[in-house]
Protein backbone atom coordinates (compact mmCIF):
# COMPACT_ATOMS: atom_id res chain seq x y z
CA UNK A 1 0.00 0.00 0.00
CA UNK A 2 1.62 3.49 -1.49
CA UNK A 3 1.49 6.45 0.79
CA UNK A 4 1.92 10.20 -0.31
CA UNK A 5 2.31 13.45 0.96
CA UNK A 6 -0.38 15.96 1.69
CA UNK A 7 1.07 19.23 1.52
CA UNK A 8 2.98 18.27 -1.91
CA UNK A 9 6.83 17.67 -1.86
CA UNK A 10 9.81 19.89 -0.60
CA UNK A 11 12.86 18.16 -2.77
CA UNK A 12 13.80 16.42 0.54
CA UNK A 13 11.18 14.04 1.30
CA UNK A 14 10.20 11.11 -0.69
CA UNK A 15 6.84 12.12 -2.34
CA UNK A 16 5.48 8.60 -2.34
CA UNK A 17 6.29 5.58 0.15
CA UNK A 18 5.14 2.26 1.61
CA UNK A 19 3.52 1.42 4.56
CA UNK A 20 6.75 1.18 6.97
CA UNK A 21 8.27 4.02 6.16
CA UNK A 22 4.68 6.41 6.80
CA UNK A 23 4.74 4.88 9.77
CA UNK A 24 8.24 5.37 11.03
CA UNK A 25 8.45 8.42 9.53
CA UNK A 26 4.81 10.06 9.66
CA UNK A 27 5.90 13.77 9.27
CA UNK A 28 5.72 14.74 5.63
CA UNK A 29 7.42 17.51 3.63
CA UNK A 30 5.76 21.08 4.85
CA UNK A 31 4.71 19.66 8.28
CA UNK A 32 2.34 17.73 6.43
CA UNK A 33 1.31 13.61 6.88
CA UNK A 34 1.81 10.88 4.62
CA UNK A 35 -1.98 9.30 3.72
CA UNK A 36 -2.67 5.87 1.73
CA UNK A 37 -2.95 7.15 -1.92
CA UNK A 38 -6.08 4.66 -2.42
CA UNK A 39 -8.53 4.47 -0.33
CA UNK A 40 -11.83 1.71 -0.52
CA UNK A 41 -14.21 2.52 -2.67
CA UNK A 42 -17.43 2.98 0.75
CA UNK A 43 -20.03 3.90 -2.05
CA UNK A 44 -23.68 5.31 -1.10
CA UNK A 45 -24.89 2.12 0.36
CA UNK A 46 -22.07 2.38 3.46
CA UNK A 47 -22.89 6.07 4.10
CA UNK A 48 -26.23 5.63 4.54
CA UNK A 49 -26.00 2.69 6.65
CA UNK A 50 -23.66 4.72 8.87
CA UNK A 51 -25.69 8.31 8.91
CA UNK A 52 -26.53 7.77 12.53
CA UNK A 53 -23.49 5.64 13.56
CA UNK A 54 -21.19 6.88 16.48
CA UNK A 55 -17.41 7.93 15.50
CA UNK A 56 -16.28 4.76 17.01
CA UNK A 57 -18.85 1.92 14.68
CA UNK A 58 -18.02 4.33 11.70
CA UNK A 59 -14.03 3.90 12.21
CA UNK A 60 -14.12 -0.11 12.73
CA UNK A 61 -16.04 -0.14 9.47
CA UNK A 62 -13.91 1.77 7.57
CA UNK A 63 -10.90 -0.17 9.28
CA UNK A 64 -13.18 -3.19 8.16
CA UNK A 65 -12.52 -1.81 4.34
CA UNK A 66 -8.91 -2.54 4.55
CA UNK A 67 -9.60 -6.22 4.48
CA UNK A 68 -7.67 -8.06 1.88
CA UNK A 69 -5.27 -5.03 1.26
CA UNK A 70 -1.19 -5.63 0.32
CA UNK A 71 0.61 -3.93 2.85
CA UNK A 72 4.61 -3.54 1.80
CA UNK A 73 7.43 -4.33 4.44
CA UNK A 74 5.14 -4.05 7.60
CA UNK A 75 7.41 -4.17 10.62
CA UNK A 76 6.82 -7.33 13.12
CA UNK A 77 8.58 -8.79 16.48
CA UNK A 78 9.63 -12.44 14.95
CA UNK A 79 11.72 -14.04 17.99
CA UNK A 80 12.55 -10.78 19.42
CA UNK A 81 13.76 -9.14 16.45
CA UNK A 82 11.88 -6.68 13.89
CA UNK A 83 11.38 -7.87 10.45
CA UNK A 84 10.15 -6.77 7.58
CA UNK A 85 7.00 -8.59 5.76
CA UNK A 86 4.49 -8.61 2.83
CA UNK A 87 1.33 -9.32 4.48
CA UNK A 88 -2.89 -8.72 3.64
CA UNK A 89 -5.32 -7.61 5.99
CA UNK A 90 -7.42 -10.38 6.92
CA UNK A 91 -9.24 -8.94 10.29
CA UNK A 92 -10.19 -6.85 12.58
CA UNK A 93 -10.39 -8.02 16.18
CA UNK A 94 -10.39 -7.51 20.05
CA UNK A 95 -11.64 -3.62 18.91
CA UNK A 96 -12.60 -2.03 22.05
CA UNK A 97 -12.36 1.71 21.05
CA UNK A 98 -9.95 3.62 18.43
CA UNK A 99 -6.81 3.32 20.76
CA UNK A 100 -7.09 -0.67 21.03
CA UNK A 101 -7.35 -3.43 18.16
CA UNK A 102 -5.92 -6.07 16.60
CA UNK A 103 -5.18 -6.02 12.81
CA UNK A 104 -4.54 -9.94 11.61
CA UNK A 105 -1.96 -10.33 8.99
CA UNK A 106 -1.57 -12.91 6.36
CA UNK A 107 1.60 -13.48 5.19
CA UNK A 108 2.23 -16.79 2.78
CA UNK A 109 0.52 -19.54 5.42
CA UNK A 110 1.85 -17.50 8.39
CA UNK A 111 -0.64 -15.22 10.39
CA UNK A 112 0.50 -12.40 12.45
CA UNK A 113 -1.53 -10.21 14.87
CA UNK A 114 -0.60 -6.37 15.05
CA UNK A 115 -1.82 -4.52 18.13
CA UNK A 116 -2.50 -1.07 16.96
CA UNK A 117 -4.49 2.06 17.52
CA UNK A 118 -5.89 5.22 15.64
CA UNK A 119 -4.31 7.22 17.59
CA UNK A 120 -0.44 5.98 18.25
CA UNK A 121 0.82 4.18 15.41
CA UNK A 122 3.80 3.20 17.15
CA UNK A 123 2.25 0.41 18.68
CA UNK A 124 3.06 -1.29 15.68
CA UNK A 125 6.63 -1.66 16.70
CA UNK A 126 5.32 -3.27 19.82
CA UNK A 127 3.78 -6.45 18.65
Amino acid sequence: MSFIETRGNDGIKPKEVEFSYAILNPMASYGGLYVPKELPQLGLDFIKEHINKNYKELAFDILKAFKDKLLKAIPVKINGEIEYINAYVVGIKDFKDLDKFTAVLKSGKKFFEMRTSLNDLNNFLKT
